[in-house]
């Protein structure tokens, strides 16, 4: 065989293995993150009808379709607090946040979280840290104040004798 056959048939060989790696990996893995973003945005939609066993459902269809999404653990987390689920909305945020660390929502959502714990040190320290990050954070700001009251009346309380 001479060179120019060679490199034609490399060419081809080439074409063949690009035409087969979008076929069976880059369509199909595009399909599936639309799926994903399909059932997050349901997720939501659901979340905010405040129908969260199905926004639940989703989520976690989310979730395990694109397990590399931040929003879904995010949302997931949501749907926890409004059902009383503070463990679970714990470890929901853990993953949310390891996927986009230092995420505004994330680390208020932390700290609500602690907060209806009534883990107030917790709380601090993640409203301290958005705030960091933006200043005029307003959810951050007015749970600060709520804490700062909270313990005046019990250094008040503790200070007169009272329970």
């Amino acid at each position: 065989m001479n060179l120019r056959k060679v490199i034609g048939l490399v060419a081809v060989a080439v074409v063949v293995a690009a035409i087969l790696i979008f076929t069976l990996y880059v369509r199909p893995h595009n399909q599936t993150l639309r799926q994903a973003q399909v059932h997050l945005q349901k997720g939501i939609d659901l979340y905010n009808k405040k129908d969260y066993l199905h926004a639940e459902l989703e989520l976690r269809k989310a979730l395990r379709t694109n397990p590399r999404e931040w929003n879904a653990p995010f949302y997931m987390a949501s749907v926890m607090v409004q059902t009383k689920r503070y463990g679970f909305a714990v470890l929901y945020l853990e993953r949310a946040l390891t996927l986009n660390p230092g995420e505004i929502k994330i680390l208020n959502a932390f700290g609500v979280v602690y907060f209806k714990l009534e883990r107030l040190d917790m709380a601090k320290g993640y409203f301290t840290a958005a705030l960091s990050i933006a200043p005029t954070n307003r959810q951050a700001k007015d749970f600060m104040e709520t804490m700062a009251k909270l313990q005046r009346r019990s250094a008040q309380k503790a200070a007169s004798g009272e329970k």
